[in-house]
């Protein structure tokens, strides 16, 4: 007999004995397998709840506490999130060549918008409250136009990092293209990052009702433990596990930016409205302002006296020290109308006095 030998498509192999030949098993992150099932459950999961938020944002629209949040970057922040979460879907089923071209950009662009909001936010707050330039010039140059072109700047970066990045790739299968400018993805992401938890970490001392710096710097410190954990994982996997790790990074971070921003406030929203009142307000703006006039008062007793003993000595008298911050029984209760801190110091009293313009303050959100 004359045995003809035929080679094998390219998508097969063959048996041992060489008789026949069978498929070749195509390894990736599927949607029927548990995993992927568990991945996907959490990504919807993360859209649907981020979408809630955005509907009670929207609902109670006109109320202090999402005024006091910069309704519109709120929004835009909410809409990234959403991005965030439905971009880890594209790395779950086979690869084909749109998926693989759309993952990292998809992934890199929504995180820095969503971090350009938080940034751009953060800064807006700190800007207002403790800035020297009059109010009027806050409108002027930090209005929303110009919140919005920062936001739009800081994400065009990325864009054009995408662009370069895979502008000569053509995609068989999921080539992920250089390394090094998958670290300048993420390496500028994580910049932003940093530079959001560093305003962040400035304005942990403002009004509470005026930012959630707290929040916004846990909602940091995830970020970075997630994506530093990701970066050896990501190189020490192979196969559909790759997708797996970065999937699960994605969801991660994303997770912990919508539930430290946006879950507090919802709560409030829903379940503490009287926490929600312009009174509750007014009340964290004014302590605010009472512990500035303090410190202010207190470094201006020191230096007077320490310029009164070096003309003077030491025998006249100065003024004590130690300063007793005082307030009213009625300052912050929300029914009285009454908002003046008092900050006494030895002998003398100073009676900071605080007016609350609606449409001042609307000018500020």
């Amino acid at each position: 007999f004359l045995i003809v030998c035929t080679k094998c498509p390219n998508n097969s192999w063959s048996n041992g004995n060489h008789t026949f030949c069978f498929l070749k098993e195509i390894e990736f992150l599927s949607w029927t397998e548990p995993f992927g099932i568990a991945l996907a459950i959490c990504a919807v999961v993360g859209v649907v709840l981020t979408a809630f938020a955005m509907a009670v944002f929207v609902r109670f629209r006109n109320t202090p506490i999402v005024k006091a949040t910069n309704r519109e970057l709120s929004y835009a922040l909410l809409f990234s999130l959403i991005c965030c979460f439905s971009s880890s879907l594209v790395f779950i089923g086979e690869p084909q060549d749109w998926t693989c071209r759309l993952r990292q950009p998809a992934f890199g662009i929504s995180f820095v918008l969503c971090i350009s909001c938080i940034l751009v936010k953060t800064n807006r707050v700190l800007l207002v409250f403790e800035a020297k330039i009059p109010t009027s010039l806050h409108r002027k140059w930090w209005g929303l136009n110009l919140q919005f072109l920062l936001v739009f700047l800081c994400t065009f970066v990325q864009v054009m990092i995408c662009v370069v990045w895979l502008y000569n790739i053509i995609f068989i299968t999921c080539n992920e293209g250089s390394v090094m400018a998958l670290g300048f993805l993420i390496g500028y992401t994580c910049l932003l990052a940093a530079i959001c938890f560093f305003f962040a970490f400035k304005s942990r001392k403002l009004p509470e009702n005026f930012t959630e710096a707290k929040f916004i710097t846990f909602s940091m410190l995830i970020f970075f433990i997630v994506w530093i954990s990701f970066i050896p994982a990501y190189f020490s996997t192979y196969g559909k596990f790759v997708s797996a790790v970065e999937v699960i990074a994605i969801l991660a971070s994303s997770f912990g930016m919508l539930a430290c921003i946006f879950f507090n406030k919802v709560y409030i929203i829903l379940f503490k409205p009287s926490r929600n009142t312009i009174e509750e307000v007014r009340c964290s703006t004014a302590a605010h302002a009472f512990k500035v006039a303090a410190k202010a008062t207190l470094k201006h007793s020191t230096a007077s006296r320490k310029k009164s003993n070096s003309i003077g000595g030491s025998s006249a008298s100065t003024p004590s020290s130690s300063i007793s911050l005082k307030t009213n029984g009625n300052d912050c209760d929300p029914t009285s109308g009454k908002h003046k801190p008092r900050v006494s110091f030895g002998s003398g009293t100073v009676t900071l006095s605080l007016s609350f313009e609606e449409s001042r303050r609307s000018s500020l959100m």
